[in-house]
């Protein structure tokens, strides 16, 4: 069976990666909400980890939140338009770096058939399978309706664009499949191509 929909990755193994510190509480609902930053939106500061490693096109900041090389960028702005704003964060040996704050948001998640966490309020609190009651989105990249704090997902074609392109450091994860279990007994995760 071909999978639709992918939550984008960062492969880590060798490659630079960034830290930064503790952020005030209700950083990412007030400002990575599925809405544009604001004029005056800063990135705060980071440590750069491994900074003489490979640099990779996409590089973990905070777990749903990637940052991509300009080569990365330009891809997804074409693929994807509107669908996301890089907004710059970090310079890494001459190399900037992007934070990916996706906009598009899509209904598809299939609530009563999901692997769902729930917090007491009744929100989400994880998900360890997704399915979706959609084959197709408009979307290329985009993030779930009611987990705007969650993970991001491509669609295959913006996945293929990025193997075609020969960006470094992506992985594409089935979200079908329970991958906490599968990573703990060491099996490669990256579902793309399948």
């Amino acid at each position: 069976m071909s999978i639709n929909f992918f939550k984008l990755n960062c492969a880590a193994a060798g490659y630079a990666s960034i830290q930064s510190g503790a952020l005030p509480r209700g950083y990412f609902t007030e400002f990575f909400n599925g809405k544009p930053l604001p004029d005056s939106w800063e990135p705060p500061p980071v440590e750069v980890k491994r900074a003489k490693a490979k640099l990779p096109d996409i590089i973990a900041w905070k777990e749903y939140l990637p940052l991509l090389s300009t080569r990365a960028v330009e891809l997804f702005k074409e693929f994807a338009p509107g669908c996301a704003e890089y907004k710059e964060f970090v310079t890494i040996r001459g190399e900037l770096y992007c934070v990916v704050n996706v906009l598009a948001q899509e209904d598809i998640l299939d609530l009563d058939r999901s692997e769902l966490m729930l917090s007491v309020d009744g929100g989400i609190r994880s998900v360890k399978r997704y399915i979706f009651n959609a084959d197709h989105v408009q979307s290329p990249i985009f993030k779930i309706s009611n987990m705007l704090d969650g993970p991001i997902f491509v669609t295959r074609g913006l996945a293929q664009a990025t193997v075609d392109a020969r960006l470094l450091g992506f992985e594409f994860r089935d979200p079908s499949v329970n991958e906490t279990a599968l990573l703990f007994r060491g099996v490669d995760v990256n579902a793309f191509p399948d």
